[in-house]
């Protein structure tokens, strides 16, 4: 019988093949999203089964105290059409006794596509809500209106620092912010007149 000799290439390329499959269940998708603008720039992410977690972001503003700021669920309310709204539709209609959502609200409204608005409450009823600016899609009774809440920020102006004078954060390798598991995350970065913005989460 005769006995098979590896080659030092095969070697290589079996170890390589089960080095993937051990490491295949920990490697985790990312997303990234880039923003710039003047008085703000600002990244937004849809609700996902478990956690959002910021894992690393990177931002430049020139205003002094200028922040980035985390709004998350946190569990507050949640609602959702009665009725579909159509594509430029303000004034949604859902259940809204007790004024769970009310004027002033921020939220994030989520189409069944996935699709996510950043928006706020200009008006509320017992019976709908009116959003600051319209739906930009036809929407369905299977769609969201999550509220968002501020739950974190991070300071990227020095304090006393002339205005217009650029500074910059690098915050890496670590949760750097981790919403409640189903909840959105909407990340805005203030500023006077240059903002950038760079959020990646798992």
């Amino acid at each position: 019988m005769k006995t098979r000799r590896w080659t030092w290439m095969q070697l290589v390329m079996v170890a390589a093949l089960v080095a993937l499959t051990i490491a295949a269940p920990y490697v985790q998708a990312g997303e990234t999203k880039y923003a710039t603008g003047t008085a703000s720039a600002v990244a937004l992410f849809g609700p996902r089964t478990g956690q959002t977690v910021v894992k690393s972001l990177y931002a430049t503003c020139d205003k002094e105290n200028g922040a980035i700021k985390f709004y998350d669920w946190n569990e507050a309310a949640v609602l959702s059409p009665t009725a579909a709204p159509t594509n430029g539709q303000s004034t949604i209609y859902v259940t809204n006794t007790g004024y769970p959502l009310t004027t002033n609200d921020t939220c994030v409204y989520k189409f069944a596509s996935g699709a996510v608005l950043y928006r706020t409450i200009s008006a509320a009823t017992t019976t709908n809500v009116t959003l600051n600016s319209a739906l930009n899609a036809t929407g369905s009774t299977s769609d969201k209106i999550y509220e968002i809440t501020q739950g974190g920020q991070i300071v990227v102006g020095l304090n006393g620092a002339t205005v217009g004078t650029n500074h910059s954060i690098l915050a890496d390798g670590g949760a750097v912010y981790s919403t409640p598991g189903g909840s959105p995350l909407y990340v805005v970065l203030d500023a006077t007149s240059n903002a950038v913005l760079q959020v990646t989460v798992e």
